[in-house]
């Protein structure tokens, strides 16, 4: 028997809006076999009503498309986690950590971590209760390009813990 049920997995995926641009790809001259310096992760032209990424949800068994969420204002470069228990959990670029039901999509609690999330979200049992922990703290790529649309998400680095409630 497979402890696992169908119904219980889900291929998740967060697809984004961007693209590379090769059209400045320059060489210092040091490191010519290194095609890939100087690439960058651009934004890709879109209209102002359209989402720039979705959190899409896939029965990886059947390859049926379970749930889609839009997302509007930035895209998510934290992974996600989905529990045995029916949640899918992630961070956003503003430090929303969000919980999502993973039949449906639909978003059931969210907390401000007070800085971007761009990690990966664990889960663990102590003593027979489950915790989700993430680290909070925006940099790297996307806030380098990003400057000026998360100019007002304060820098800093934090880790948070959250017990799940049982069932």
């Amino acid at each position: 028997m497979n402890p696992i049920s169908a119904a219980a997995v889900l291929l998740l995926g967060v697809t984004a809006a961007s693209a590379q641009s090769l059209d400045d790809l320059k060489s210092d001259g040091r490191n010519t076999d290194h095609i890939h310096m100087y690439i960058e992760n651009l934004p890709m032209p879109r209209a102002a009503a359209s989402p720039i990424g979705h959190i899409d949800a896939i029965d990886p068994l059947t390859g049926e498309k379970k749930w889609r969420v839009p997302l509007t204002d930035l895209q998510i470069w934290s992974a996600t986690l989905s529990t045995g228990g029916g949640l899918v959990f992630t961070g956003k670029e503003t430090g929303e950590f969000i919980a999502l039901d993973a039949d449906t999509g639909a978003q059931l609690w969210q907390f401000q971590t007070g800085s971007g999330i761009n990690a990966q979200p664990v889960t663990y049992t102590h003593k027979g209760r489950q915790y989700v922990s993430v680290l909070s703290g925006i940099g790297g790529l996307y806030w380098n390009i990003n400057r000026e649309a998360l100019k007002n998400v304060p820098q800093g680095g934090s880790v948070w813990t959250f017990a799940l409630m049982p069932d």
